[in-house]
């Protein structure tokens, strides 16, 4: 149920009565505002309600607008381990692709900035590859042990680990700085032994990864904009 039109509520809120007893208020990424209300709530209960969690409302909108930026590429550029590098396509390459990290170029004989199967076959095959290699490394540094490792494609996940110490992590990983792809690695693995995010889990993430606050900010202010990719 949207409000008249002729009242100041911002046309992004959109207020739904319900058969509930509170009042929830959600942010949507498209930065939408939904806000339900129990059915016997006037008009002037919901304005009430809108004015008194204005503040709370707007910070949280700024929060999700910062979000939803996205990468800004050039038509012969990629994303790579959070930087930009050139795409050189080269036809005589036919299937395939060299990547050299020190000049930042990718050369292939795909055209990896047009053909999206492509450009996400070159990344799932990179994370495959680069991901597990670094996992087994760090696990054997700090002394973890895990069954088996996935590399996926999750919507909204960046890694799992299952009881049967499973890891899983989303191939996207290689889009981000390295290290933000080391921090995910160690929350898996230490999710190996400690299957919660309690204060011991933490401390513990801390003591292997000491930025790891500094990786898990990049990640809020750059989700969005890795999807999009």
């Amino acid at each position: 149920m949207n409000l008249k039109q002729n009242t100041d509520i911002p046309h992004n809120y959109r207020v739904h009565r319900k058969a509930t007893r509170s009042v929830r208020i959600k942010i949507r990424n498209d930065l939408t505002v939904d806000i339900t209300v129990p059915f016997i709530f006037s008009e002037k209960h919901i304005f009430e309600i809108i004015s008194k969690k204005k503040k709370w409302i707007d910070k949280h909108l700024e929060t999700f607008a910062k979000r939803k930026k996205v990468f800004v590429l050039k038509e012969n550029e990629l994303i790579l381990f959070g930087q930009v590098y050139k795409f050189l396509h080269r036809p005589e390459l036919r299937n395939k692709t060299i990547k050299d990290k020190e000049s930042r170029t990718v050369e292939s004989g795909k055209n990896l900035t047009t053909d999206e199967k492509a450009r996400n076959a070159f990344y799932r095959k990179l994370a495959a590859e680069y991901i597990t290699q670094k996992a087994e490394d760090t696990a054997r540094i700090h002394g973890f042990s895990y069954s088996r490792l996935f590399i996926r494609s999750q919507k909204t996940k960046w890694g799992t680990c299952s009881s049967a110490k499973n890891i899983s992590f989303n191939w996207r990983l290689v889009l981000c700085p390295e290290y933000v792809s080391e921090y995910l690695i160690i929350h898996e693995l230490v999710h190996t032994e400690i299957m919660n995010h309690s204060k011991k889990y933490w401390e513990r993430v801390a003591e292997l990864f000491p930025e790891y606050k500094k990786a898990k900010k990049w990640l809020e202010e750059n989700a969005y904009a890795v999807h999009k990719i």
